[in-house]
């Protein structure tokens, strides 16, 4: 009977120590999961930056377009003018 129970006890203990190594490795999990969320969390923000920044950087590309645009219409009305104005 005691040797029943001394296996009982030391089959208890290796259950406990199971136990202990499962919460352990549990907790790592836990850590890494709100390791990896944090990183997702900061790459999403990274994205919606760049998106934003790209957004920003076609918006004043359209515009400096726009103004070389209108410049060379401005220098060839100009241009247009003075030959014109040579002619007559």
């Amino acid at each position: 009977m005691d040797q029943d129970i001394g296996k009982l006890e030391q089959a208890n203990q290796e259950l406990q120590d199971k136990l202990f190594v499962a919460e352990e490795r549990l907790l790592d999990l836990k850590f890494e999961k709100e390791t990896f969320d944090l990183q997702y969390a900061r790459m999403q923000k990274r994205i919606s930056e760049l998106e934003k920044y790209k957004m920003k950087a076609a918006a004043m590309s359209d515009d400096l377009r726009r103004q070389y645009e209108d410049e060379m219409e401005e220098i060839k009305d100009q241009t247009d003018k003075l030959r014109g104005d040579a002619l007559a």
